[in-house]
């Protein structure tokens, strides 16, 4: 099984080398990949990172108060995520409590740097393997290796600089982000009422309106005007979940040299 260490900056791209053998000897078969180690010289490196992303079942991103806002993180996090009923995407959070993850990356699964967090990453890949390790052999195994990973993390925080914490959105621009996507879905309700108006009302299979088929028959006008009022529930929905996001503080378990 192919698992994919996404890394962006000097502290997260130590850490993702770090993950690669420690998380093979845990998971023997398990493929660990990384851009800085994987890539062939003198091969397109685009083209390499695109194939494995498409090819992997897990991606685990290292995320810092470095790269927290790293366009290739939010790159290779979308790209992940296109096979999410079929893959498992987490963030593994380095330098950051769960609480600084907001944006797109606020939906995957977060697994701080801790044993029991990170017991249950390993627990979690293990059920994707398509012959798992038994538990008490996992965690025998967990038990003996993860004292190795956690010096090492340490290590790397030690000798990297660190990063201050991202400035919290200003309402300003929340305020502009909600006027925007208001601004969409107006239009896309307001184009529905205008094809409304020119469908013609469709013909009652030859019955009169108090006809039993007719009555039960759905024209496209009424279609129309159901699909405008589920458009206007949505957009009431996105209102509020804008005004009002949802607590994102649960939730614990869950490659090419960067250009930046």
């Amino acid at each position: 099984m192919n698992v994919f260490l996404s890394w962006s900056g000097t502290r997260s791209c130590l850490v993702a080398e770090a993950l690669k053998p420690w998380l093979k000897c845990v998971l023997q078969t398990t493929t660990p990949w990384i851009s800085t180690t994987d890539i062939e010289r003198g091969s397109l490196w685009q083209k390499d990172i695109g194939k494995q992303l498409q090819d992997s079942t897990v991606g685990i991103i290292c995320l810092t108060r470095e790269n927290l806002n790293s366009a290739w993180i939010l790159f290779e996090a979308g790209a992940l995520a296109k096979g999410l009923e079929t893959s498992r995407v987490c963030t593994l959070l380095i330098d950051l409590p769960v609480s600084e993850v907001t944006g797109p990356l606020s939906q995957f699964n977060h697994t701080p740097v801790d044993k029991q967090s990170v017991e249950k990453l390993i627990n979690s890949i293990n059920q994707q393997l398509a012959s798992p390790v038994d538990g008490v052999t996992l965690r025998k195994t967990f038990e003996v290796f993860w004292p190795d990973l956690e010096k090492r993390i340490a290590e790397i925080i030690a000798v990297t600089p660190n990063q201050d914490p991202p400035e919290p959105p200003k309402e300003s621009d929340i305020l502009k982000d909600i006027a925007g996507n208001l601004g969409i879905l107006i239009n896309r309700i307001t184009q529905l009422e205008t094809k409304i108006q020119h469908t013609p009302s469709s013909p009652n299979l030859g019955l009169s309106s108090g006809g039993l088929l007719g009555y039960m028959a759905t024209t496209p006008q009424e279609l129309l005007e159901q699909e405008i009022a589920q458009q206007k529930i949505m957009t009431l929905e996105d209102m509020k979940r804008a005004m009002f996001p949802p607590d994102r503080s649960i939730g614990s378990v869950h490659t090419r040299k960067k250009k930046e």
